[in-house]
């Protein structure tokens, strides 16, 4: 019978440094083994033949009566080289404030083995911290066999260290309204901003602040590394709420010609802020109080508060200037035309106001219009149609017709003089 044993066989080149494997260093169990290049050579390898990659063997056995076995065991030669590890930069360099590790160093092989010695058998953990100004060393491995290379390569760590940055204000206020971003956090210039004091990802500038945040800024340098400290600000921004308008505060009559001080007085600050108003929002202009309110115009209030900032929600009124039920018109007994400046016209107080689309109508006793007017045109002065012939003086009669809110006409009787 032949000799038994693993029909693959494999070899590290390293292991025999600074020899290489041999025809010896074939491993089967059996007696007077002998060696061959192929199954039915007669010739037997020498053991200091040097195994050969990818070749096969054939080995047999010879027992005590010097009998050779007829079988032999055919054994396959693996002779694996490894390369050196390649390493581009031998002067590696980190910034301390990303705690570089051993899984840091760059160097291109297959699978790298790290060692703080050239001779070391120690492998360094993946996860272990690296030292300024160490040396490291490289050795490229076979991944399937755990043959090594031949060579360990140098690699030397300098760590980068940066000052932390110097903050003025640890907490900063900003305007809500603004939307104000990490690009408006100080300073600016040479910091990047963080979420948090571990955190390895800076924040976009675009980001928008969030009210009661705490934001890490870390110093940089012109090689990219940050600070390993980083500095903390809180964030505040400060919005003082929509101005309050009392119940039915938007109501006014306008016989009273209210003015935008008498809304002003309806409203209140939400926060002890100062109240503008605008004729539209946003980019509107800001109107003076002693402007006249009008009839179902919208006016916008904005409270402004210590820190200057803005109210992000404004306050709407759409004024009402019918709010007049303590008035009414007032209709006068009669007029005198005659030029002296004093009841020249027949004025009906309130009218225009209250009704803006009214219309009069004056007759005589019998029943002929003398003058009707509307919006548009004057009080009657006493004449036919206004300007013409002069009205004798006596009695004249009236219709009102209101046209709002249902209200019937009335009618009754003046006295003109001259």
């Amino acid at each position: 019978f032949p000799p038994t044993g693993a029909a693959t066989q494999t070899f590290c080149v390293n292991d025999y440094l600074p020899n290489s494997p041999t025809i010896g260093d074939l491993s089967v169990t059996g007696t007077n083994v002998l060696w061959y290049n192929s199954e039915t050579s007669t010739t037997a390898l020498n053991s200091s033949d040097l195994l050969v990659n990818g070749q096969s063997y054939w080995a047999s056995q010879t027992n005590a009566a010097n009998c050779e076995s007829a079988l032999r065991l055919e054994v396959k030669a693996t002779v694996i080289s490894v390369p050196n590890a390649i390493v581009s930069e031998p002067n590696q360099t980190f910034c301390e404030a990303f705690n570089p590790k051993i899984s840091d160093l760059q160097a291109t092989g297959n699978v790298i083995v790290w060692y703080d010695s050239q001779t070391s058998t120690t492998p360094l953990s993946s996860t272990e911290l690296l030292v300024d100004g160490e040396n490291y060393w490289a050795l490229n491995t076979d991944a399937i066999a755990g043959c090594e290379s031949t060579s360990r390569v140098e690699v030397i760590a300098s760590i980068t260290t940066v000052p932390p940055p110097t903050i003025d204000e640890s907490i900063q206020t900003f305007c809500q309204v603004n939307n104000p971003t990490v690009a408006d956090l100080t300073p600016s210039t040479g910091i990047e901003w963080f979420n948090s004091e571990t955190s390895t990802t800076p924040l976009n500038n675009t980001d928008l602040l969030v009210n009661g945040a705490v934001y890490w800024a870390a110093k940089t340098n012109s090689t990219g590394c940050i600070s390993a400290v980083k500095i903390a600000v809180t964030v505040v921004l400060s919005n003082p709420g929509t101005p309050i308008i009392e119940s039915s505060g938007e109501e006014f009559c306008i016989i009273n010609n209210p003015t935008l001080a008498e809304l002003d007085a309806k409203v209140s600050a939400n926060n002890d802020g100062a109240i503008s108003w605008y004729n539209s929002y946003p980019n509107g202009i800001e109107l003076s109080l002693s402007e006249l309110l009008i009839d179902g115009k919208t006016y916008y209030a904005i409270e402004t508060d210590i820190n200057g900032c803005s109210s992000v929600s404004h306050l709407e009124v759409t004024v009402d200037l019918n709010a007049c039920d303590e008035y009414d018109i007032v209709v006068y007994d009669g007029f005198s035309p005659n030029g002296d400046g004093i009841n020249d016209t027949f004025k009906i107080e309130n009218l225009r106001e209250l009704y803006p689309d009214f219309k009069v109508e004056f007759v005589n006793r019998w029943g002929n219009l003398m003058y009707s007017y509307d919006i548009n045109k004057p009080d009657w002065n006493g004449r036919l149609k206004g300007d013409n012939d002069i009205a004798a003086s006596g009695v004249y009669y009236y219709i009102i017709h209101f046209n709002k809110d249902n209200r019937k006409p009335i009618q009754g009787s003046l006295y003109l003089s001259r």
